[in-house]
């Protein structure tokens, strides 16, 4: 997706209701831990995040980012 998005301005949205936004990692597509070489950030419907990434270490402690709309948190696995 790098590639396809290269020199293309950032744009945001805006987020309505309540949804998660969390760090994941790129490779799994699982969420992020410490461990992670590579992450992006990706907002989840409660209820649809992913576990936390098993391939990289980190022991499921989640990288740092982790807010919803409403609230900071920290998605449970």
């Amino acid at each position: 997706m790098d590639s396809l998005h290269s020199g293309l301005k950032a744009k945001s949205f805006d987020k309505k209701g309540k949804t998660i936004e969390a760090r994941y990692c790129y490779s799994t597509g699982k969420l992020a831990t410490k461990g992670c070489p590579k992450t992006a950030v990706a907002v989840y419907i409660p209820g649809t995040v992913p576990e936390h990434c098993p391939s990289h270490g980190g022991g499921g402690t989640p990288a740092t980012s982790g807010t919803t709309s409403a609230a900071t948190t920290t998605p449970a696995a």
